[in-house]
């Protein structure tokens, strides 16, 4: 009995080609297809890598540099500082509200200084006052309590006093109230001297002021 051989599986694919030996020759049984060829396909090209730029610094902007405009018309004081005189510099710049109280009463019409001096007197010699004056007002002490200020508004004569307001309340005699104003704080009360009658009225403001506060009158001689 001849040799039996083993069947052998093998997977043979239609492009395998299979030979076999008979007798000593090799017998093609079978020729497969031949192979596609495989495409090349190139490798895909690398994403570009993006490199974000750093955002520039804002750039400060700087303001416009705007040149004054020199004054090309003549100076026209105000209307009150028109009535005192004329300004206190060559270049005519002043106005009311820099001129010091000082300069204000040599610049007054001759009528207001008289009024502001006898005031002054009277505050000095009748209540023994010491007084000084500032930028804005020649202020009146009794020992170191301010009780009366003089002051220059506009073309009058003003006075302050350190009484109550309300203790004029109904009368004839016209005072104004001025509890509001910082400046005058402690002396609510004045009056606009614009006529004799002001005039004598401020001086009754500053009796019944040191009477208020105690103060005695000198007896005149």
């Amino acid at each position: 009995m001849a040799n039996e051989v083993e069947p052998i599986n093998i997977e043979i694919t239609e492009y395998d080609t299979v030979i076999m030996e008979i007798n000593g020759v090799e017998t093609v049984l079978y020729e497969g297809k031949p192979r596609p060829k495989a495409e090349f396909k190139p490798a895909p090209a690398p994403a570009p890598v993006v490199v974000a730029k750093p955002a520039p610094a804002p750039v400060a902007k700087k303001s416009p540099i705007i040149a004054r405009k020199k004054r090309t018309k003549p100076y026209k004081p105000t209307r009150s500082l028109a009535k005192f005189g004329p300004g206190l510099t060559d270049d005519g710049q002043h106005s009311i509200h820099t001129v010091s109280f000082e300069d204000k009463v040599k610049l007054a019409p001759k009528d207001i200084r008289q009024k502001y001096e006898e005031l002054s007197k009277y505050l000095v010699e009748m209540y023994d006052c010491s007084h000084r004056v500032s930028f804005g007002y020649d202020s009146y002490r009794v020992g170191k309590k301010v009780v009366v200020a003089l002051s220059l508004g506009g073309v009058h004569l003003r006075i302050n006093a350190a009484v109550d307001p309300k203790t004029y309340d109904g009368s004839k005699m016209k005072v104004n109230d001025d509890t509001g104003s910082k400046k005058y704080a402690d002396l609510p009360s004045y009056i606009k001297i614009i006529s004799d009658k002001t005039f004598k009225q401020a001086f009754r403001l500053i009796d019944d002021t040191m009477k208020s506060l105690g103060v005695k009158k000198k007896k005149v001689a």
